[in-house]
């Protein structure tokens, strides 16, 4: 990238992350952040100690939709002339509509994933550990067959989280089954 496409695609992650932190703020929570991970993007972090599942979904939404459509409606503008023709403004195009539409796809923990995690496996949090487990494993073949050492790297970083998931499931599973008996 030049100079001007890796401005670009700067700005387009912040825009991104920077959607994910005003929901989390619109939704009360504390301690917002966004961090940025050199050659890995960028995330949001916050704290809430009773989220929704509401919240949850619309927070992880709140990164790649306005993304999705500030790229549309740059390539509208840029189609009808109103922005000048210029090789970094069609890069920016790309990286806000690529970048949010990838992070759509339902593998955790990219936002698409964590909807479908938040969405499908938020009462038995078993299934989400195989959820994470197989977006591992996909992430993992995507980088070892396209050479891609960040999506392998993003692959092995993220594997070392489904220890943790897995203990925050039995934790929630034994919470659901004293809750039961003492019910």
């Amino acid at each position: 990238l030049n100079w001007q496409g890796l401005l670009a695609f700067a700005g387009v992650i912040a825009i991104h992350e920077g959607g994910h932190a005003l929901a989390m703020k619109a939704f009360g929570y504390r301690d917002t952040t966004v961090l940025f991970v050199p050659f890995f993007g960028a995330l949001a972090t916050a704290k809430k100690d009773a989220a929704t599942l509401t919240e949850k979904v619309w927070i992880s939404l709140a990164g790649p939709l306005p993304g999705i459509l500030m790229g549309i409606g740059l390539a509208i503008a840029r189609s009808q002339g109103w922005v000048p023709d210029l090789d970094w403004i069609d890069e920016t195009i790309g990286f806000f509509l690529f970048l949010n539409l990838f992070n759509l796809i339902p593998i955790y923990p990219l936002d698409g994933g964590q909807v479908a995690n938040n969405l499908l496996f938020s009462r038995n949090p078993y299934f989400g550990v195989v959820f994470q487990s197989i977006g591992v494993l996909v992430l993992a073949l995507l980088g070892l067959g396209t050479g891609s050492f960040l999506l392998l790297g993003f692959a092995i970083l993220i594997a070392f989280s489904i220890r943790q998931s897995f203990r925050t499931a039995k934790l929630n599973a034994q919470l659901r089954q004293d809750l039961l008996s003492h019910s």
